[in-house]
């Protein structure tokens, strides 16, 4: 898991990372040094409640990954109550004030509920201090681990900003 800032100086790029596993770290340094130079400078154990207040999250690290239509559904269904408890509107509602399908509206939403909270998956582990290694679950619709998923957006994320630059 990358950690906020990202520092740039003297044509390096210089990352924090948390990893649950070493041979995870390892693997995503490999991977990375296909790509390019890579080097650790420092590495230590984080001790159990370090990491509760350590952690910032950006805003484009939860919402980058939203279109314009899922961002737009989202807002509209916070802000018209459908989140509430009791809700204040319903799908059909908030679909026909913007002129599109329920199923349209709501697949937007699912999709970028999903978004959101796959950001937020390592923060919550972290947070909830899982024993075992929580990014060795695998989830029924994925073919791979968490851990796996996150290292290739990663490493894929690198890949692109070093053919941009």
């Amino acid at each position: 898991m990358r950690i906020p800032p990202l520092v740039l100086a003297g044509g390096w790029e210089y990352h924090r990372l948390v990893g649950y596993d070493d041979n995870d770290l390892k693997g995503l340094l490999r991977g990375l040094d296909r790509i390019g130079a890579t080097e650790v400078l420092h590495k230590k154990s984080v001790s159990e409640g370090m990491t509760d207040d350590t952690f910032l999250l950006s805003l484009s690290s939860l919402f980058g990954q939203l279109t314009e239509k899922q961002m737009k559904a989202l807002l509209s269904a916070i802000e018209g109550g459908y989140y509430e408890i009791p809700k204040r509107t319903t799908a059909d509602d908030l679909a026909r004030k913007q002129g599109q399908p329920r199923s349209t509206l709501e697949e937007h939403i699912r999709k970028a509920e999903s978004k959101i909270v796959l950001a937020m998956a390592p923060y919550m582990m972290m947070y909830a201090r899982v024993p075992e290694n929580p990014l060795m679950n695998k989830t029924k619709a994925a073919g791979a681990t968490v851990g796996a998923r996150m290292m290739k957006q990663v490493a894929m994320q690198l890949a692109a900003k070093s053919r941009n630059a």
